[in-house]
Formats: structure tokens, sequence, C-alpha cells
């Protein structure tokens, strides 16, 4: 087990004071946890909770709850805690994001494989910590910038993508029929060519993939 979770649940109008007293009990932890607070049903229960990378000791943080509910009088769930299986939870969180459509590109992991369309380019990648599924706005609007260039250039000729990320612009321009070289600055988390391919998808075009030795001013 690689993590521990923490939390108490609480009405929503004492939420703000739980994440502060949370904040305060860990504040000169050497590795202070993760803490954040959201709703977990509908009648105005939070959850306060907070991420460790080791088993915490609650001692402090169950006495300044107790503390806390003595003096305000409010009510707060005792704190809970439990050890998390050894996962890429980013890559877990990833999966649960839908399709992104930029024109005739179509990204998404291999849970909505079954979604793919029947036109323009399916591209299948599976998310990782290197690269999500094309959802944040930069890469959205790399995307979209490609589609446009694909339909004003009747045939691309090649493109040079530098990153220190796993050479994913590549694969869409060569899906567009380009040749697509891409020396990409590799960091211990991107995609290798010697690794599992990362999407799915059939285009005509070459794809030069070099790992480069670093940038220099």
């Amino acid at each position: 087990m690689s993590a521990w979770h923490v939390w108490t649940t609480a009405p929503m109008a004492v939420a703000p004071a739980l994440e502060t007293l949370f904040e305060e009990v860990f504040a000169l932890d050497a590795c202070p946890p993760t803490i954040s607070s959201f709703e977990v049903v509908e009648d105005h229960i939070w959850r306060i909770e907070a991420y460790f990378d080791t088993k915490p000791d609650l001692t402090e943080l169950v006495a300044a709850l107790d503390a806390w509910r003595d003096e305000t009088g409010h009510q707060a769930e005792d704190i809970q805690c439990e050890a998390l299986e050894d996962r890429d939870w980013v890559s877990e969180s990833q999966k649960l994001l839908s399709p992104v459509t930029a024109g005739k590109l179509f990204v998404h992991g291999s849970h909505d494989r079954e979604n793919r369309r029947a036109f323009g380019i399916n591209l299948q990648i599976e998310a990782g910590q290197a690269f999500g599924t094309g959802q944040h706005a930069t890469t959205m609007g790399c995307l979209l910038m490609l589609d446009r260039l694909a339909r004003r250039i009747d045939r691309p000729q090649a493109m040079l993508d530098l990153a220190v990320d796993r050479g994913f612009w590549q694969w869409p321009w060569g899906a567009c029929g380009a040749k697509a070289s891409s020396p990409a600055i590799s960091t211990p988390l991107p995609w290798s060519p010697r690794g599992k391919t990362p999407l799915s998808t059939t285009f005509h075009g070459g794809i030069i993939t070099m790992r480069a030795m670093g940038l220099r001013p």
C-alpha cells in the first residue's frame, strides 16, 4: 500500500472549518497531506478528507476534532482511515473522461472504443500521467489546429513534434497523411517505442521516432 485516505463527514456549513482544522493539524508535517472537501449526498453532507503518502499518526487530529465538537456543538463523524490500493490513480481517474471530438479527429480511451465513429479519424490513446485523453484546453486547441491545417493543406508533408511527453502529436498528424517525426525528450512516464503502443488507429504516412539527448541553449 502506498497511500492512506483519512476523512470525516459533516454538514456543509462547517466543512470549511473542518478543512482548516485538518490543515492546521498537519501544517508542520514534513510531507503535508493533500486536503479537500466536497459534497457526498444531496442533503448537504460533505466529506473532508486528506491523502497521505505513508500511514499517518491520527492522535492529534482525533483530539482536535473532539475538542472542536465540544467547543462548537457542531456534529461531525469520527475520523476514518483506510489504506489505498497501490495503483496509478491519475490514470484511473482519466479513464472516467469522455472522448474528445476535434473536427475529423476523435480521441478516446479503450473504455470508449464502442463509440468510435464510422467516419473521420479515430485515435485510441490510454490515459496516463504523461498524457490524458485530450481534455485539457491546450491539447484540444492543438487538435483543432491540426484538423484545420489538414483541411487547408492538400498533402501535408512533415511535422516535427519536439516535446517532453509521449510524442503524441505525431499520431494525429500522421493520421492526416503527413510524415511525422517525433524526437521526444523522454521522461520516466511517457510512451516508449519499445513499450505498448498508447493508441490504436490506421493511417497512411510514416512516423520516425527518435530519442533526443536534450536541449541546449
